[in-house]
This record gives C-alpha cells, structure tokens and sequence, in this order.
C-alpha cells in the first residue's frame, strides 16, 4: 500500500512538474525532433543536446551542450535551420571552457509601433542606437569607438535612428554642446535646434564650412591644453578640473552626400568649398576623440562619390539599414549582408556585430520628452571666421612706396 502511495506521489509530482515547466520541455522536445530529422550525431550516437532552458520576455534561452567531435562552428553552421524551424530570431555564444553554446531565441516580433523611452547611459560619451530582438540595449561609447555613420535607402529607418541618438542626449544631459548642419531642401534636424542645449544650426555650405573651422579650433585648444597637462583625453581633464570642465561636443550632419564634391568642378559650382569641407572634417576628426567632439551623420546611398574613404575609415560605429543594391552593401558593410534587410532593421557594427531595431518615435513625441529643455528666444552662439594673418609680402603688395633719391655729392678734385 505504501508503495503504490510513493507511486503515485511520483507520478504526482512528475506531472506537476511537466505542467509546470511545460515550455521547457516542449523546447526541448523540439529540438530533439530537429536533431533526430537532421540525423546530427557522432559516433557514440550523441546530438547537440539541451542542459536548461531559460524563459525570457523576448522567447527562451538554451544551454547546449558540445558532444565529442562536434565543434561549435559545426552548431552555428545549424543557425539557419533552427531559426526556420523554431521560427525565431537566435543570437549564439561559445561558452569555450564549459564545453557548451548559449542560444538566444527570440520568438516574439518585433513590436513597430513601441514607443520610446529614454534609456540610461553611463555619461554623455554613450550613445544610445536602439535595441536587438532580444531587448538588448544598444550603445555606442564615444570614448572608444569615436563617430557613426547611418546609412539606408529612403523610409529604412536612419532617421528615427538619429532622433532617438539625438533626443535621448538631449533628454538625460544639459551639459553638452550639440552642433547641427543639414544642407538638403529638407530640414528635419531643424525640430532640435531651439533646445538650450544646441549651439548653432548650419543650413548651407558656407555655414557649415564656418562652423567646422569653429569645431577645429576648440579642438586644437582642447588639445593643447590636455598636452600641457600630459593628459590623454577630457574625461581625465574634468576629474582633475572640477572647477573648468570641457562640456562634451556633437556634431549632427545629416544628408552627408551633399557636402561631397562633384566628379566635375566645372559642373559643380560649389566644388571648392565642398572640398573645403571634407578636407577640413578629415583634420577635425583624426584627432577628435581626445578632445570629446564627436559626429554623427547619415546618408542613403554610400559609394565613393557620397562617402569620402578617409572619413569613412574614421567612422568607427556604422549602423547600416537596408540597401538597395549589393554594390551599395558592400562599401558600408564590406560585404552584402544590408542589401534587402527588413524595413526599420538594421545591423549594429562596432566591435561586434547586432542586429537593431528602433522604437518609434515621432516630432510629438520629442516635444513632450524635451519639453524642459525648449527655449523660445534660444540665440546660438558666433560662428566667425578665423583671424587670416596676412603676409607682410600681401600687406605691401599694390602700395606706392616713395623711396627718396639719394643726395649726390660732390667732390672737390
């Protein structure tokens, strides 16, 4: 009698077991299937097993196990297949010294239509992108790895990209300095440039010529002063100078392929000054980071007439939305991997590769996030030219000079 008690005990307690953990083992038994249809097993008759299942918001997480002669390239080779067969979206992580990977899998879609809400940052240098499937915040640390570049053909999603970079910024820090140039017809940066927290809108070239010039010099200032103490960069000048900090910098340029000079100068009218420019950010740049001003920028088709090389190369965090051609694909990505991606998708590359996706986010969203920070008689600060010196040869050049002959004299033989 009181082994048929301990029975069904066992059988009790088995069944509420399974029903309490039902996902977990229908996770399991899914995999199992897969593994058995795909006939994946060594000599010893082992598969890529499952050790635990982990539910999450975004779907589950699996530890798998790595049997003998089984390596984890050969498991991520099976991505694709489970992804199709589980129907997710799945991120993998070697666990090399446990002998086992992490699956990520995310089940759920994305929801388009998730407002956003202002993420937490570790300081002004951190950026915030946008997030993975797997509700992963994405951000980008300025100190690190300097300046991005968003790119994508028209309606992929690179504005709200920088909406969300530039919004959150302005949500969670007053102390920043933030620069905004856009030359094209449409002006949507212009929705930023009455916050206090916005020195200056550029909205043609020759502004946006002045204002790098401007950028330049407080770089170089910033710079000398950072040598003169025999410090690497401003976060160790403002701990050591509570007193006189450097306010952290950001340029926005938005439609970058209007700055780039024309294959043909006598086509091009503005060709010299746009070459100006790009000669000028390229100096700026290089040496940007130490001195805590950053850019951002956006364009749609990058190619080598829309994206200089040597900016290119300085641009250390690009998040590359869909492209409409593999050529395109290729300059931002080095390879196709954003030629047709899903709309509102994009991939994150920095010192890793990420899938992100961006929460909504529109005009009258911003306004009610930054309602505190809007100023009705905002006056940006001068943006004059630099002091030309002028050579003593060009102070003299179309001068009359009067240079009195000289006094013959006499000599008495």
């Amino acid at each position: 009698m009181l082994e048929l008690l301990a029975a069904a005990i066992g059988v009790g307690y088995y069944l509420f077991d399974h029903i309490k953990h039902m996902d977990e083992y229908c996770v399991k038994h899914k995999w199992k299937q897969l593994m058995e249809s795909m006939g994946t097993k060594n000599k010893a008759r082992q598969a890529y097993e499952i050790l635990k299942v982990i539910i999450t918001r975004y779907g589950y997480d699996a530890l798998i196990s790595l049997p003998p002669g089984f390596s984890y390239d050969e498991l991520y080779g099976l991505k694709p297949k489970i992804e199709s067969f589980f129907g997710c979206m799945s991120e993998f992580e070697w666990k090399r010294f446990d002998h086992c990977a992490y699956i990520k899998m995310a089940i759920i879609e994305y929801d388009e239509n998730k407002p956003f809400k202002p993420a937490n940052v570790e300081g002004p240098y951190e950026l915030y992108c946008g997030e993975t499937y797997f509700l992963e915040q994405l951000k980008a640390d300025m100190r690190q790895y300097p300046h991005i570049l968003t790119a994508g053909s028209t309606g992929t999603g690179k504005s709200r990209c920088i909406f969300i970079i530039l919004t959150n910024l302005l949500y969670w820090y007053d102390n920043i300095d933030i620069f905004l140039a856009q030359v094209s017809d449409k002006k949507d940066l212009e929705k930023f440039c009455h916050y206090k927290q916005t020195q200056h809108f550029a909205k043609n070239l020759q502004t946006t010529y002045q204002l790098l010039k401007y950028l330049l010099r407080i770089q170089k200032e910033r710079n000398k002063e950072l040598n003169r103490y025999h410090l690497n960069n401003i976060s160790e000048y403002n701990r050591k100078f509570s007193d006189k900090q450097y306010n952290y910098t950001f340029l926005f340029i938005d439609e970058f392929s209007r700055l780039m000079p024309g294959e043909n100068e006598n086509i091009d009218q503005d060709f010299s000054l746009k070459k100006k420019i790009i000669f000028t950010l390229n100096e700026l740049l290089t040496q940007s980071r130490s001195a805590g001003i950053f850019f951002i920028t956006s364009l749609q088709r990058p190619d080598r007439t829309n994206l200089d090389p040597n900016i290119k190369n300085l641009l250390n965090i690009k998040i590359a939305f869909r492209a409409n051609n593999i050529a395109s694909s290729k300059v931002l990505t080095d390879d196709d991997s954003a030629w047709n991606l899903p709309n509102r998708e994009a991939l994150f590359i920095g010192s890793y590769q990420k899938i992100l996706r961006t929460p909504y986010i529109d005009d009258a969203l911003i306004k009610e996030l930054l309602k505190d920070k809007l100023e009705h008689n905002h006056k940006y600060i001068k943006i004059t030219p630099e002091p030309v010196s002028i050579p003593i040869s060009d102070k003299l050049k179309d001068k009359v000079i009067d240079i009195p002959k000289k006094k013959r004299r006499n000599f008495k033989i």
